[in-house]
This record gives C-alpha cells, structure tokens and sequence, in this order.
C-alpha cells in the first residue's frame, strides 16, 4: 500500500473518464497481505474455492438476496418540514433517485452493489470507478448524472494513504494510455494518484483503519478445510463400501496348483509347467469374480463374504456439522437455513432475530458507502459543496415486512399518526410508486365518521 504526504481535488473533466484497467500490481487492495497465519491463507485460489462450496455460496447469495430485498431508495436528509431546506433537501433526493436510475445507468446500481457486496464479503474490500455523464433531458435538466459504477480486479488498485493510513486517493496497476511503474521504493506525484471521490470504495472490517479490510470468511476456513477432508474420506469410503469382499479360504494342506491358459493347457516356462500355491490360485479367482457373476472352486475350499459395518452416518453427522458452523459464520446462526430435527418454533423465532441483526448490520455499511461516494460526489457537482449536508441518505429497508408491518398496525391501534415527511420511507417498505400529494389527515377522516355517525342516529 502506497504511502504520501500529497493529495489533490479532483477536476471535473475527469468524472466523465475511467482510468483503471484491470492488471497485476504489487500495491495489492486485497486481503492476503501481513497479517495472522490464517488471514494469509486468504489468497485468490482459496476464495475461488471457497465460492465451489455449496453450502457457502448459497449461505452468501441467501445473505445478499436478504440485504437488498427492499431495494434502494434516496432519502432526504431533512425529515422536519418546518424546516427551512427541508424543500430543498426534498428536490435533492428526488434528483439522485432519477441520476441513479436504471434507465439512466448503463447496469443497475442495485445490481452492481450486490455483486460488489458479494466480492467483498469474501476478500473485505471491493473497488468501482465512479463515471458521470451530462444528461440533457428534461427531468435532469442537463445535470451530471451516474453512467456507470464499474467494479475492478482487486490486484488493479492500490490505496494510497498518508502515514496514519488515512486514504488520500487510489492508483491503478495500468491507466489508459498509461502504465505506473511500481517499485517496493514507492514514490508518486500527485498527477499519479487518482483522488478517492472517484471511487466506490465498500470494505468491512477497517482493523487498525487499514482500508483493505478483513474477509467476512476467514473465520470459516477451518469448517471448510475440515469439510473437505471428510467428503474425500467419505467417497473412500463409498467407493470401498460399495461392493462386499469376499474372503477365500483354501483347505488345509492344500497342494501348489498348475497355472492354466484361457484355453485351459499348462502354462510353461522354459518347458517346464508353472505351478502357484492354493492361496494365490484362489486369489486370482476371487479377483476375476468380481468382473463376473460365476466361479469354481475346490470343494474343500470356502468363500466369505465381509458385510459393511454402518451406513455412513458418521460422515454425514460430520459434514453437517461443518455446514452449520458455516452457517453460523456467514448467517449468524445454524437455524437460519439448516435443516432442523427437533428445533423448537421459539428457537426459529430466536435464529431469525440473529439473522436480521447481521443483515441490517451490512445494510447500514453499504448505506453509508454509498451515501458518502455517490449521493455526495452528485450532490455537490450539481448542487455545490455547500450543499453537502443535504446529501440524501441511502435506505435499503429496515427489519423483514411482517414484523414490521405488525409495528405499524400496533402504533395506529394506539392512535399513532404519521407526519408527511414519512411517507417516502413508507412508500419505499410497501414497495409503493413515491405518492405525489400528502394524505388525507387522520384526525380529519376520524372527525368525518364522527359527523357521519351523528347524521345517521
């Protein structure tokens, strides 16, 4: 990781261009850099592997279905309208909202930041170039808006930081048109360093405010190590369990036997007969029975068969537990998708309580990476740094819809009425188009039924 004193602002003619081009660099954004034995372990060829389990992707990918299930939506960042910008943070919001739109980008910004939380789940840090472009449509209004958010190769990217680790800007393994030649003496000029506003930067874990982060998978390393010595025993297993031996048992003081061809004369050698003892006779029989379904042997001989002991269920428990300490790492706890024997309805409930806890906990980080890289940056170049703090905030959802919509019907039964400024976060959890004219006041439709009910007695 690049270490300077020096940093710049970044001009505006360089929003509309990208500058990174995926290759190999020595100043690594990734994870398997100086850090304990396993962390090390990390490396790329292990988080592919990682990603071929499938108890782990589908733990990973059930985990990003859950954080982005409500999707994204821009929120303002004043929710008092008494407030005197509170109109004007309301105009913010809804501009982000149609400059991030789908139609306006050339991927999703939905599907972008799941792929990068996917990334970076595995390897702690995920870097996207942020690419504007001027939109000349009405509803824009000839604004700079999101064109596309493009992830790059963690090995295409290297943080540069100033001695207390504190990031200044990024630089690319190869620029266009450019190549940086990186040295293990790093020395850089500011014109080399790319300032962070044109990043996405999104990582967890930042230990001892290094940016790169922690993997979310390295604690599962050892049930996945683990889990894969136990499938290889288990096919061994499988593989010698599938068909019985047999054993052969010759009689006692059994005579050497000749060896005979295929077509039953004397084998010879040098013009003498071969002979072999009872036992390697009956061995050689035994092995060409197990390619057929018929043998002769002596009548004073016999043959056993060797029973299999056990169905597996060793393996089996094994793996299963492997699986749920998995679970535990990815989910937060074995219920949450794990088959259950005599789990209680309670203990669900409790699992569901963990699972939720650990999807809001990632929402919160992906909400505010995004608010403090892309909300920001398309707040102050069409709006001015002084409007910053009216940088709408990301929302992604809150706790799952029934358990939130049971909140809601208790509050209304207890005579709890909501004010204009929440309708656009209660739009966004129906899952409702944005409403264009405020409710009709719940005190006034109560006063109405009263009115109602007295014309009628």
């Amino acid at each position: 990781m690049a270490q300077t004193a020096n940093a710049r602002k970044i001009e505006e003619n360089e929003l509309h261009e990208e500058y990174v081009v995926g290759s190999r660099s020595v100043f690594e954004s990734r994870t398997n850099s100086v850090r304990d034995r396993v962390e090390r372990r990390l490396n790329a060829h292990l988080l592919d592997r990682l990603r071929l389990d499938a108890e782990i992707e589908s733990d990973v990918n059930f985990l990003v279905d859950a954080v982005f299930s409500d999707g994204i939506q821009p929120v303002p960042a004043i929710s008092d309208s008494d407030d005197p910008e509170f109109a004007e943070a309301e105009e913010i919001a809804q501009f982000i909202e149609k400059a991030t739109a789908p139609e306006v980008t050339r991927r999703p910004l939905e599907s972008v930041l799941r792929e990068m939380f996917k990334s970076a789940f595995y390897s702690g840090v995920k870097v996207a170039e942020i690419v504007l472009k001027y939109q000349t449509d009405a509803q824009i209004d000839g604004k700079l808006v999101l064109d596309r958010l493009n992830p790059k190769p963690n090995r295409a990217t290297a943080f540069v930081t100033d001695k207390f680790y504190n990031v200044l800007g990024l630089v690319g393994a190869r620029r266009a048109g450019q190549t940086v030649v990186s040295t293990s003496a790093i020395s850089l000029t500011s014109d080399e360093i790319i300032p962070v506003e044109k990043f996405f930067i999104l990582s967890f874990e930042l230990e001892d405010n290094d940016p790169r982060g922690l993997s979310q998978a390295r604690a599962l390393i050892e049930a996945y190590c683990d889990k894969k010595l136990t499938r290889a025993q288990y096919a061994e297993w499988r593989r010698t369990s599938a068909i019985p031996k047999k054993v052969g048992i010759t009689a006692n003081g059994a005579n050497d036997v000749y060896i005979k061809n295929t077509d039953g004369t004397p084998k010879m050698k040098d013009g003498v007969p071969l002979k072999e003892t009872a036992q390697a006779s009956m061995m050689r029989a035994l092995e060409g029975f197990a390619n057929n379904s018929s043998i002769a042997i002596p009548n004073t001989a016999d043959i056993k068969q060797l029973e299999v002991q056990g169905t597996g269920d060793q393996f089996t428990h094994a793996l299963k537990y492997n699986n749920s300490e998995i679970r535990k790492v990815i989910l937060g706890d074995a219920l949450v998708t794990g088959e259950a024997d005599k789990d209680a309805r309670a203990a669900r409930e409790s699992s569901k309580d963990v699972a939720d806890t650990r999807k809001q906990n990632f929402r919160r980080q992906i909400e505010r990476a995004v608010q403090s890289h892309i909300y920001k940056l398309l707040t102050v170049v069409n709006f001015g740094e002084d409007k910053a703090h009216l940088t709408p905030k990301c929302f992604l959802g809150d706790t799952e819809a029934t358990d939130w919509a049971t909140d809601v019907n208790a509050a209304a039964r207890a005579g709890y009425q909501f004010a204009p400024e929440h309708y656009p976060q209660l739009d966004v959890q129906f899952g409702l188009e944005p409403r264009t004219q405020t409710a009709e006041p719940a005190q006034d439709q109560d006063q109405s039924s009263a009115d109602q009910t007295g014309a009628n007695e």
